[in-house]
């Protein structure tokens, strides 16, 4: 020891810990650890833990793997298992590529299909008829535009609201068209009883009114003047014949002579005063032998 002196053992420590330090486990990561790491990353930006999920899984146990013999400083072994680690981080990236390319057109057009089912529900009236379920699906159909814009890994979510949002709005679209057609069954109901109760007033009204008055009358043998104003669907009256002689002038000269098939008309609508002065000139009215008639024939 006295030979080499202080700074010469100094010199031999030096030496033999830089001996130790010779191995592969103690020098720094390689670059190859770095990008398998960087590949799961970009992976999982990706959405393939979403959209790839047995790759993803499958690469990051790869990863893992490599990190773990790196923390264990086993960097040789790390470097060598990093490349096959990096490979699959990067397939799953791939994988997750397509599908989430097919399932954000998927969330696209559910959306599309939410919309016009919104706007067929408003065409439908549904605001008027299935106000609250009409407004369930646009607050669906609007959390569903949100989340698509918001973009990312929640495309399947997209899908979901927008499936919702159309589900709602079909339901709102049924309720109205029910309701519309209750309404317009109610009212034809109410149309038919109306017209049913009108129906029956004129019927009831027709069965209570008098019969028509007869305005003509065919002689039959044996009658008179007399006699026909005596009937009860003509005047009921038999000192009201003289009404029946002057409109039938034409036909009859003489009161007291008229013929089987003769077609007498019978006046109606008179004044009272008229009728009046019938019946004082029936009363006053000399027939064959020089009777008046004061109370009858």
């Amino acid at each position: 020891m006295t030979r080499f002196g202080r700074r010469g053992w100094i010199w031999l420590v030096a030496l033999m810990m830089g001996l130790l330090a010779a191995p592969g486990c103690m020098r720094k990561p390689p670059q190859e650890i770095a990008d398998a790491n960087a590949a799961l990353d970009a992976a999982r930006a990706a959405c393939a833990a979403e959209y790839a999920s047995a790759q993803f899984d499958q690469a990051k146990g790869a990863v893992d793997e490599v990190n773990r013999l790196a923390d264990d400083k086993k960097y040789r072994k790390a470097g060598k298992a990093a490349p096959d680690a990096l490979a699959q981080a990067q397939q799953a990236q791939a994988a997750a590529g397509e599908k989430l390319a097919a399932a954000k057109a998927a969330a696209e057009a559910a959306v599309r299909e939410a919309e016009a089912a919104v706007g067929a529900a408003e065409a439908a009236e549904a605001g008027k008829y299935a106000a609250a379920d009409l407004a369930a699906a646009k607050a669906k159909l609007d959390e569903a535009r949100k989340a698509s814009a918001a973009g990312g890994c929640n495309q399947a979510r997209v899908r979901e609201l927008a499936e919702e949002a159309k589900r709602l709005a079909d339901a709102a679209r049924a309720k109205a068209d029910a309701e519309k057609k209750r309404r317009a069954d109610e009212e034809r109901r109410a149309e038919e009883e109306r017209r049913r109760r009108a129906e029956e007033e004129a019927r009831r009204a027709q069965e209570a009114a008098p019969p028509p008055p007869v305005t003509s009358y065919t002689v039959a043998r044996g009658d008179n003047l007399w006699k026909i104003a005596t009937r009860t669907e003509h005047y009921g009256d038999p000192f009201q014949w003289p009404l029946m002689f002057k409109a039938n002038r034409s036909q009859i000269k003489d009161p007291d002579l008229i013929y089987p098939g003769q077609e007498l008309k019978i006046p109606r609508g008179m004044s009272q005063a008229e009728i009046d002065e019938a019946v004082r000139e029936a009363k006053h009215h000399r027939w064959p032998g020089g009777d008046e008639v004061d109370d009858g024939p």
